[in-house]
């Protein structure tokens, strides 16, 4: 069954498929220091500045409230989401953390969310990472390729993403967290924090959902929440 449309007399058990949710970042580092990521000096930390944020936001700011976004979507679509953080954590959370949380918890999708930076201010757009050395390489690349689809046909119906790059690009990568977890995992660069476009589009909370919905998109289409009658 598809729906929650159940025969007489029965009741519905939905079984939530469980998705992992990585924030780069945002704890402290082996030495004691907050790793904020990418940021400092950038475009996107030049724009967020204010009187609240003096300093303005570095990359971990807008990778939380990214899979804060995506947690919402997810679990108002029947997942149940587990994530490395939902603030700034106090404490050294190393890469294999992540990965053995994502795996001890039995999630079925991981998904760490990033962004980019480059030497060159013409970079632009999303890359989705895989790891092509492992068993279940084909099914990482599925999820990557999945995500993609729905990011760039995005780009086609809403002028916000259209002013950057596409087609997204899926590149073969050997991060810890993609080499570690033992489930379909992607790792998401949702945009380049030293372009201007893209800078401007991460300060957007519109930009945000539109790009953060087309991942759940990406993810829904393979690994939709289960439904099992009792």
């Amino acid at each position: 069954p598809t729906s929650d449309e159940t025969p007489d007399n029965t009741k519905v058990v939905r079984h939530l498929t469980t998705i992992y949710v990585d924030a780069g970042h945002g704890a402290e580092s082996y030495s004691g220091a907050h790793d904020v990521g990418a940021g400092e000096g950038t475009l996107y930390n030049e724009l967020t500045k204010s009187d609240d944020c003096p300093g303005g936001k570095y990359e971990d700011d807008l990778n939380l409230e990214m899979a804060l976004i995506l947690k919402r979507i997810l679990t108002e679509r029947g997942y149940n989401v587990v994530m490395t953080r939902e603030s700034e954590v106090k404490k050294y959370v190393s890469l294999t953390d992540r990965a053995s949380a994502a795996n001890d918890c039995g999630a079925e999708v991981f998904v760490s969310i990033h962004a980019n930076t480059s030497s060159s201010s013409s970079a632009s757009g999303a890359r989705l990472f895989y790891y092509k050395t492992r068993s279940d390489a084909e099914a990482c690349k599925k999820l990557a390729d999945s995500m993609k689809s729905f990011i760039d046909s995005a780009s086609d119906d809403n002028a916000l993403l259209k002013a950057s790059q596409k087609p997204t690009q899926v590149n073969e990568e050997d991060y810890e967290v993609l080499r570690k977890t033992t489930m379909p995992a992607v790792l998401v660069e949702s945009c380049f924090l030293t372009n201007g476009v893209d800078a401007e589009n991460a300060t957007d909370p519109k930009w945000q959902e539109i790009f953060i919905k087309a991942i759940a998109d990406g993810i829904e289409k393979l690994y939709p929440p289960k439904i099992t009658y009792q």
